[in-house]
């Protein structure tokens, strides 16, 4: 891993105002920052690159007013995962692939 990589900042898009509340937390790989907000995550993008986002589906609007109230560049790399919509107990009952 890069020394560059290694001092990404982190930040966790959350929809739950009281966890964004907590005080900045500190990480192993660097800073990992904690909001709501879609000034925030752009402040810290723009001052800190590299950055890793990790987000819910709920805060996904919050990223998009990021990019366009912001000026929020484009990412490098997007992964979203909707295991959301099959951990559900009807899901797993009616899934193929539950154990």
């Amino acid at each position: 891993m890069s020394t560059a990589a290694a001092a990404a900042t982190v930040v966790v898009m959350c929809s739950d105002a009281t966890v964004a509340q907590q005080r900045q937390l500190r990480a192993e790989a660097g800073t990992v920052l904690v909001s709501t907000g879609a000034e925030r995550l752009a402040a810290a993008a723009h001052r800190q690159p590299p950055i890793r986002v990790f987000s819910t589906y709920t805060s996904l609007p919050v990223i998009a007013q990021a990019h366009r109230d912001h000026d929020l560049g484009p990412w490098d790399l997007v992964v979203i995962d909707e295991a959301h919509r099959t951990a559900d107990a009807a899901a797993i009952a009616s899934s193929p692939y539950s154990a």
